[in-house]
């Protein structure tokens, strides 16, 4: 299976990414830090995957640099069997709405640097070069809340993209699935008081793995329980 991993250091798709690698996956592997990138490849490489690239790539980048990306990883890959998507930023909301260009980089890494890959994913789609589409939003984003509406807002902008290109790509068979996880145990919430209701970045990442290998079509969300993780 070859699999183009954006975002691949972030905690919950190193784990989706570790139980690729125990089945043999072919492997690209693109994040903005090269040291992460390069130990997880390396990590990747010794529990079974045939890591074909890597690639830095942050949200922020302009679309050309973008695509040159994109197409790097295809050529490196052939046809992609999963493109799955999953940078995220979540900084504390009172800061959010005191900075401007934090605010900006929200919007960008959460919504808008991911829609430019899913631009790009959708052309190759359409062309019979990508077969599955899997992006992490959030369950953030499904309504507004006064602690979090900044953050949500842009996931739920992303959720409301996907939910329109799923229809426009289900007569082609190839389906987009929505990730959305509650709360996750991970870095970006390390600002958080932690409480029952998190769940462990290693069993939201299986759970990923999973839903992908059935194919799964539609919105997956990913709710922490004392016993484990809801899956619907």
């Amino acid at each position: 299976m070859n699999i183009l991993i954006i975002g691949a250091t972030s905690r919950i798709l190193e784990e989706t990414a570790r139980c690729f690698a125990k089945e043999g996956a072919q492997l690209f592997l693109v994040a903005r830090s090269s040291e992460k990138l390069q130990i997880l490849a390396q990590d990747l490489a010794a529990r079974g995957a045939r890591i074909m690239g890597t690639d830095i790539w942050n949200a922020q980048d302009d679309f050309a640099q973008t695509e040159t990306m994109m197409r790097r990883a295809r050529e490196c890959l052939g046809v992609i069997d999963v493109l799955l998507v999953g940078p995220g930023f979540m900084p504390e909301q009172v800061s959010l709405l005191q900075d401007p260009s934090l605010f900006d980089e929200c919007f960008q890494t959460n919504a808008v640097g991911v829609m430019h890959v899913l631009f790009l994913g959708r052309k190759m789609a359409l062309e019979n070069q990508c077969r599955i589409i899997a992006v992490i939003s959030s369950v953030a984003g499904d309504r507004g809340r006064a602690a979090n509406y900044v953050y949500g807002s842009a996931k739920a902008a992303l959720s409301h993209f996907l939910q329109g290109l799923r229809g426009e790509l289900l007569p082609y068979g190839v389906p987009v699935l929505t990730i959305k996880p509650g709360f996750v145990d991970t870095p970006m919430t390390a600002h958080m008081h932690k409480s029952f209701l998190f769940a462990s970045a290693e069993l939201v990442g299986r759970s990923i793995h999973q839903a992908i290998r059935q194919k799964k079509n539609g919105e997956y969300y990913v709710i922490a329980h004392e016993n484990g993780e809801f899956l619907r």
